[in-house]
């Protein structure tokens, strides 16, 4: 879903690129839809990378298309980059990060249409993108730090102690 989704982007934004970070099992399907939609302009996959932080800080926006996650740690890091995020609003997991219209957006699961105009309002109001993503970091920061975290399993393991 994430190619045809690029799909619409690119038709109103020639200049920008999505880039796909790492390989899997689907790799030919992706680089053969890719090619049967002549995305090669527009699109790049990129081997996998122990920096991933580094692409992070290139990008503008992060997009996510999963139908099913738990709790995406990606959305965690591009946040904590200060990127702006778009996603689908699937059972769990995106809906727990993103702050709806405060630093990304979540779109009804599989409207590629809609995650696609989404990805183009950051693209076309840079304001916009530049406060989603301020916002963004700021919230990961706040909500997922590591001692944050660390004092929300430490309430957990004392009250099993009791």
């Amino acid at each position: 879903m994430l190619i045809e989704t690029w799909k619409y982007v690119a038709e109103k934004h020639t200049d920008w690129k999505l880039r796909i970070i790492g390989e899997g099992h689907l790799k030919n399907d992706v680089v053969n839809r890719i090619n049967e939609l002549n995305l090669n302009q527009s699109i790049e996959i990129l081997a996998p990378t122990k920096d991933i932080y580094k692409h992070y800080y290139e990008s503008s926006i992060y997009l996510m298309t999963s139908e099913f996650e738990a709790l995406p740690m990606v959305l965690i890091e591009a946040k904590t980059c200060g990127l702006p995020c778009v996603s689908f609003d699937v059972v769990s997991g995106p809906n727990e990060i993103i702050r709806g219209n405060e630093d990304g957006f979540l779109v009804d699961y599989s409207n590629l249409k809609e995650i696609a105009n989404k990805v183009c309002v950051l693209i076309e109001d840079e304001e916009l993108r530049k406060k989603f993503g301020i916002n963004a970091r700021k919230d990961a920061l706040e909500r997922f730090s590591q001692s944050k975290i660390y004092k929300e399993w430490d309430k957990l393991l004392n009250k099993i102690d009791e």
